[in-house]
C-alpha cells in the first residue's frame, strides 16, 4: 500500500480518467481503488471535447489524461483546460517515451508524466506533488479571500470618511491618501429606491456591480439610500451617464423605480462631505436629477435575432436589428437606459458568435461594446451601432457558407505548411476558429476528427515519398512530422498495415 501522501490527506480528491481505451480506464480506476486511499475517479471521457466538458461539469481535483485521445489530443486539450484553469493538476500518460511530447507536456504547465503501464511509486509521488499545490492554491485563495474582505471593509469605511468627514478616528485626507492611487477630487451621487426594504441579496449583487466600474466607490447602505462615491480625475461637471447607467442597472437587480441625485465636484478630501450634504439636500427637497421607472428589455426581439442568426436567415435576423434599434430610440429611453440595453444585447450576439467558432467578427462586436459608454449623444449612438450590425450581417449574408469556407482554408493551410508545424490549435488559429469548432465541423464533413485526418495526410505523404525518392526512412519520417522514427514506423503499419520498409520493398 503506497501511503506517501496520506500526511497531506484531509479530504478525498477525485481525478479525471480521460482515455480512448474503455480497458485503460477500468485498470486505471482499480488501481486507484485498490492502491491509494484518499483518491477517487468522479468520472471518465473517451476524447479530448469529451473530456473538455466532464471537466467543466465535474469539476475534479486531478486530470489523468492520455496524450493520443481522438478529436483534440491530450497535449491540446490540456492548454485549453489550464488556459481557463491555469490551477488544474494534469497527469498525461503515453504507451511510448517521447522526449518531445515530455517537455510540449511540462512546458505547457502540465504537472507531471508517466508512461503505460503505470509505475506505482512515480503515480504516488506526483498524486502527493498533486496535492501539495492544491493545498498551496487552497491557502493562496483563503488569504486572497480575507484580504479581499479586509480591503472591502477599508473601501466601506473611507466612503463613510468622505461622508462625516472621518471613520474610525481616521479622516477623509488619510483614507484618500492611501487609496492607490490617491483619491484626490470626486463627487457623490446618491441612489433612493422608493418602497424597498435593502434584501441582503440584492444589496450584495448591487455592490458587486459597482465594483467593477473604474473609479467608482459604493458606501454602505443608509436606509433606502446607497451613497456612491465616484473619482474624477478634474473638477468639470459629473458624469451623468455614468450615473445614469448606475441608476438603470439598479432599477433592472430591483425592479423599483430609483431616484438620484448628485453633488458638485470637490478638489479636497476634506470638502467631500459637501457633495455628499448637497446631494441629500437635492434628494430630500424632492428636486431630483433623475427619477424613472424601469423600461422593459426588448427580450422577445433578442431571442427572434438568435433564432434568426443560428438558421442564418440573415434578412430575419436584419429585421429584429431595425425593430430593436427603433424601440431603443424611442424617447421614453436615456442615454444610460439605451446603452444598458444595448450592453445585454451584444453581449448575447458576441456569445453566439463565439459559440459558432467565428472570432473575427467577434472582436467586432467586443469593439462595439468597449466603445458603448464614450457617447453622450444617444440617437447618434445608436445610428451607428445599428450601422456596424448591419454590416456585419450583410458580410455574413454575402459570405458563402461559413463552414465550407473555413475548411477550405483549413486545408490550404494544410497544403502550405510543414507538416511538423501543424496541430489542430495551429489549424483553428490560421482561420480564425476555436479549436472545439473545428473539430466539430471536421467531423461532420469528414466522418473522421482533425488528429486523423492529419494522419492520413501524413501517411499519403509518406506513401508518396516511399515510392518516388530514395530518401532515408527517418528523413521521410521527418518530413510527416515525425521527430520519433519509431513512433512514424508503429503509426504507417497501423493505417497502412505494412511497414515502412516492407512498402518500400513491395512498391
Amino acid at each position: 500500500m503506497l501511503n506517501a501522501h496520506r500526511g497531506l490527506m484531509n479530504k478525498e480528491y477525485s481525478i479525471l480518467v480521460i482515455d480512448d481505451e474503455p480497458l485503460a480506464r477500468l485498470s486505471f480506476r482499480k488501481l486507484i481503488d485498490t492502491r491509494f486511499p484518499g483518491f477517487s475517479v468522479c468520472g471518465e471521457a473517451g476524447t479530448g471535447p469529451e473530456g473538455l466538458e466532464s471537466f467543466r461539469r465535474l469539476q475534479p481535483d486531478i486530470i489523468m489524461m492520455d496524450i493520443q485521445i481522438p478529436d483534440l489530443n491530450g497535449l491540446e486539450t490540456s492548454r485549453l483546460i489550464l488556459e481557463r484553469h491555469p490551477g488544474a493538476q494534469i497527469i498525461v500518460l503515453s504507451a511510448y517515451d517521447q522526449f518531445e511530447y515530455v517537455q510540449d507536456a511540462l512546458n505547457s504547465g502540465i504537472l507531471g508524466y508517466l508512461l503505460k503501464p503505470v509505475n506505482e511509486k512515480k503515480l504516488s509521488q506526483l498524486l502527493d506533488k498533486a496535492v501539495q499545490r492544491i493545498c498551496s492554491l487552497e491557502d493562496y485563495n483563503r488569504e486572497s479571500i480575507q484580504l479581499q474582505t479586509f480591503k472591502e471593509i477599508a473601501a466601506g469605511d473611507m466612503v463613510t470618511s468622505f461622508i462625516y468627514g472621518s471613520c474610525g478616528g481616521l479622516d477623509a485626507d488619510f483614507y484618500a491618501s492611501h487609496q492607490e492611487p490617491p483619491v484626490k477630487s470626486g463627487y457623490f451621487s446618491l441612489f433612493r429606491i422608493d418602497d424597498f426594504s435593502v434584501d441582503e441579496k440584492i444589496a450584495t449583487e448591487i455592490n458587486e456591480y459597482l465594483k467593477h466600474l473604474p473609479g467608482v466607490l459604493p458606501g454602505r447602505w443608509i436606509g433606502t439610500i446607497l451613497p456612491v462615491f465616484i473619482i474624477k480625475d478634474d473638477t468639470a461637471l459629473p458624469n451623468m451617464v455614468l450615473v445614469e447607467g448606475i441608476a438603470h442597472r439598479i432599477k433592472i437587480l430591483t425592479s423599483l423605480s430609483v431616484r438620484t441625485a448628485v453633488g458638485s465636484v470637490q478638489s479636497q478630501p476634506s470638502d467631500f462631505p459637501l457633495s455628499f450634504s448637497q446631494a441629500l439636500d437635492t434628494l430630500e427637497s424632492g428636486s431630483i436629477i433623475g427619477s424613472s421607472v424601469l423600461l422593459e428589455y426588448p427580450r422577445d426581439l433578442e431571442l427572434r435575432f438568435l433564432r434568426a442568426a443560428e438558421e442564418e436567415r440573415w434578412d430575419s435576423a436584419e429585421d429584429s436589428v431595425n425593430m430593436f434599434f427603433k424601440i431603443l430610440s424611442m424617447p421614453e429611453y436615456s442615454l444610460g437606459d439605451s446603452q444598458m440595453a444595448l450592453n445585454e444585447f451584444l453581449i448575447m450576439f458576441r456569445r453566439f458568435l463565439n459559440d459558432k467558432g467565428d472570432v473575427n467578427s467577434s472582436r467586432l462586436i467586443f469593439n462595439l461594446l468597449r466603445n458603448i459608454h464614450l457617447h453622450t449623444d444617444r440617437l447618434s449612438m445608436l445610428e451607428w451601432i445599428a450601422a456596424s450590425l448591419i454590416d456585419l450581417l450583410s458580410i455574413l449574408k454575402k459570405s458563402e457558407s461559413s463552414e465550407d469556407l473555413q475548411i477550405r482554408k483549413v486545408l490550404k493551410y494544410i497544403d502550405l505548411n510543414d507538416f511538423q508545424e501543424i496541430s489542430l490549435e495551429t489549424a483553428a488559429i490560421s482561420v480564425g476558429l476555436t479549436p472545439q469548432y473545428l473539430s466539430r465541423i471536421f467531423k461532420d464533413r469528414y466522418k473522421m476528427n482533425f488528429l486523423e485526418y492529419l494522419i492520413s495526410r501524413r501517411m499519403e505523404l509518406a506513401s508518396r515519398l516511399l515510392k518516388e525518392t530514395d530518401l532515408s526512412i527517418k528523413e521521410i519520417a521527418v518530413r510527416s512530422g515525425y521527430t520519433d522514427v519509431n513512433y512514424f514506423g508503429r503509426v504507417f503499419k497501423k493505417q497502412i498495415k505494412i511497414s515502412p520498409r516492407d512498402y518500400r520493398l513491395k512498391y
